[in-house]
Formats: structure tokens, sequence, C-alpha cells
């Protein structure tokens, strides 16, 4: 276990929404076999999962692993996070 502290700029946290927070837990509890699975095991968008995976692994919460030829698995880079608001 690694533990991290990042400062997220204000800009960064606001790009945390509830669906956004909610899409990160189901990749764990889910644990779906490619980005359409979890479209529809959360019953949302194609389009808006995958923007929102996007934007999450751009803030280093999740990573994309490539599995056979076309399929994008995405994974969780985290267990948990505490926001510290000062």
């Amino acid at each position: 276990v690694v533990e991290e502290t990042r400062d997220l700029k204000p800009r960064e946290v606001s790009l945390l929404t509830p669906k956004r927070l909610e899409l990160l837990y189901s990749l764990v509890s889910l644990r779906p076999e490619s980005i359409n699975d979890l479209a529809h095991k959360t019953r949302r968008d194609v389009k808006n999962v995958y923007e929102d995976l996007k934007t999450l692994r751009a803030l280093g919460f999740v990573s994309f692993k490539k599995r056979g030829e076309r399929n994008i698995v995405p994974e969780t880079l985290v267990e948990e996070i505490t926001l510290l608001i000062r």
C-alpha cells in the first residue's frame, strides 16, 4: 500500500463530480471487462462513461489496460480518496 498526498487545484477538484466519483466506485465493485461493460452495468451512455474515465485518468485515479485488439479495460489506481479542505 502506498499513500500519496496530492494538492489538487480548485479546477481539478471541480472535475470530481458525483457521477465521476460514482463511476470510480463502480470500477471497484462491478469489475467491468471493458468500457462498454461498465456503461452497461451502470446504465449510462458509453460515450459519457468514456469521457468521465478520461477525466479520471487525467487526474491519476484510473488507468486503461488494453486486452485483445479492441478491448480497453478501465482500472482504478486508488483504494481510498480523502479530501482535506483548508
